[in-house]
């Protein structure tokens, strides 16, 4: 019979599939905006650390420095490593250290 309404059953399974859809596409809509988010955080955390060499390079060096916290690189296949509480006097290596964002406090 044409006229007749849906089955109960028939109802729920629209229902929930209409609901389940919807939740899809909400769910496709947030991963683009966390994906998006991501992205800029990214960006934003370059642009910091960019912006913190600058600041390092074009700050004089101080007098000395000591290492606040183990710190360490590889450069020309040479490791380079402090440990917390190392001083460092020479200017050219400060720079240096302070370019590259070593844990550095002053004295």
């Amino acid at each position: 019979d044409p006229a007749a309404p849906p089955a109960p059953d028939s109802l729920a399974a629209d229902v929930a599939a209409a609901e389940t859809a919807a939740l899809n596409s909400r769910v496709f809509e947030l991963e683009a905006t966390n994906s998006r988010l991501a992205d800029e955080v990214e960006l934003g955390k370059r642009r910091i650390a960019e912006l913190e060499r600058k600041l390092a390079a074009l700050t004089p060096p101080p007098k000395g420095v000591r290492f606040a916290a183990p710190y360490g690189f590889i450069h020309d296949g040479e490791r380079h490593h402090w440990n917390p509480g190392d001083v460092v006097t020479n200017e050219d290596e400060i720079a240096a250290l302070r370019a590259r964002g070593a844990p550095l406090e002053t004295f």
